[in-house]
């Protein structure tokens, strides 16, 4: 039977509310415990990404948030690429790409749309930021059980994800 290295357990949290709240408990039980970082998941550049792409998924006709989806560290689309008149054919095949999306984000899940858009974007601003990566996945996966809670209900999740925006 091995011994389990306390040091070598972490707990996530939602807010900074609940980690204070779990150190102290910790403390009143003499169990050492120290806060890595501090910083509200939902006051991260990650954040301001999903915001984006959840509204592209609700609204995936409005071209203004498609073209800043584009220009966005996701998909990092050249902004000489996206000044014409009419709409590119990249902007017809991010916002085919994210109507589809939406209508499989039950079977497919919202880590897993993260997961393709990173895949097929290549995103390197994404890729040669660790820490924005693991932010954009530890974000993801919370939408995801969000939206299990609510049955997939997308407006649903975007007025919970805004109003965590506004109190974060």
């Amino acid at each position: 039977n091995k011994e389990i290295d306390i040091n070598k357990i972490a707990i996530l949290t939602l807010n900074n509310s609940q980690c204070s709240d779990l150190k102290n408990k910790f403390n009143q039980f003499n169990l050492p415990c120290k806060i890595q970082n501090k910083q509200n998941i939902f006051d991260t550049e990650a954040s301001s990404l999903l915001f984006l792409l959840i509204q592209c998924l609700l609204n995936p006709r409005f071209l203004k948030n498609i073209t800043l989806l584009a220009s966005s560290k996701f998909i990092e689309i050249k902004s000489e690429e996206l000044v014409d008149d009419g709409i590119t054919n990249n902007l017809e095949i991010l916002i085919n790409k994210c109507i589809t999306w939406s209508q499989q984000l039950r079977e497919k899940g919202f880590l897993n749309v993260v997961n393709e858009l990173l895949i097929n974007y290549e995103s390197s601003s994404i890729i040669q930021d660790s820490d924005l990566n693991s932010n954009l996945f530890q974000l993801s996966e919370i939408v995801e059980t969000e939206l299990m809670n609510n049955d997939f209900n997308l407006h649903k999740v975007f007025n919970w994800y805004k109003n965590q925006l506004d109190h974060s």
